[in-house]
């Protein structure tokens, strides 16, 4: 997923009119995440990019879906995508703090996919939350849901006011027990 970075980083950065307006607006729309996702995916695999992708991947935890895999180098990587709103919304401040325990959710279904170490959640920040905030949400997970570890693959630093893609990779999930 990581060599995919550049070209997700090409699409956002041509939409940064749009991502000025979400936080003006107080805004967070994660279904214009997904669309545009889906959008900048199916581009990638008409550029032979990526071998293939698939979306709402049911696992064998009832009704709980995976939101995309993305089939790169022969192998499946399961993603899951997330759209944080930082900042003031209707006189309540949300920060990256604020949302990281959803990802609970998230790694209980790698888990229960046996992903192989290929898990995955691209969350998508407008406006972006700056360093600190977004390394202290993921210490926090980090020592809250052993064994459970999330790597954040990129870095605030290098990303405009506007917005922020923060690439985390899931690891520590263990195969469901039978």
């Amino acid at each position: 997923m990581e060599n995919l970075l550049r070209d997700v980083l090409a699409h956002f950065s041509q939409l940064e009119n749009r991502l000025r307006i979400f936080a003006q607006q107080e805004v967070q729309l994660e279904g214009w995440f997904k669309g545009e996702c889906l959008f900048l995916l199916e581009q990638l695999k008409s550029r032979g990019r990526i071998t293939d992708f698939n979306r709402e991947v049911p696992t064998n935890l009832g009704k709980r879906k995976i939101d995309i895999t993305v089939e790169l180098d022969d192998k499946h990587h399961w993603v899951e995508l997330k759209h944080w709103y930082v900042g003031a919304q209707k006189g309540v401040v949300w920060g990256p703090r604020d949302y990281i325990d959803s990802l609970e959710n998230e790694c209980q279904k790698f888990e229960a996919m046996q992903t192989s170490g290929r898990a995955w959640v691209l969350v998508f920040c407008t406006p972006n939350p700056g360093g600190d905030l977004w390394k202290e949400a993921i210490r926090y997970f980090n020592r809250e849901y052993v064994p459970w570890k999330l790597v954040g693959k990129t870095d605030p630093a290098d990303y405009p006011r506007t917005y922020f893609i923060g690439l985390i990779e899931c690891k520590g999930l263990r195969p469901e027990s039978s």
